[in-house]
């Protein structure tokens, strides 16, 4: 049989930045911020290096990518007269 079986089934770009922005979490949880590594993530979210680098430039741009999101999140949870634009 040709090809190569070991091949990661493709996901939909949506679908991978989020495997791998929870991958990340997961990673800075475990390990902290210092101690994670990309190829880590990237084991971590079974996508290649260079799928992770298409989506975040580096660590820095990956864990502000979390942050930002993060924020968002809580000022949406936030009361709506608590809420105030960024």
């Amino acid at each position: 049989m040709r090809g190569d079986s070991r091949r990661l089934p493709e996901k939909p770009p949506e679908n991978t930045r989020s495997a791998i922005l929870e991958a990340a979490r997961r990673c800075f949880l475990g390990f902290g911020l210092r101690k994670t590594t990309m190829d880590e993530v990237a084991r971590e979210a079974s996508c290649s290096r260079t799928t992770l680098y298409t989506h975040f430039r580096n660590m820095h741009d990956l864990y502000g990518t979390l942050l930002e999101e993060d924020a968002e999140a809580f000022i949406e949870a936030l009361p709506q007269g608590y809420q105030t634009p960024l």
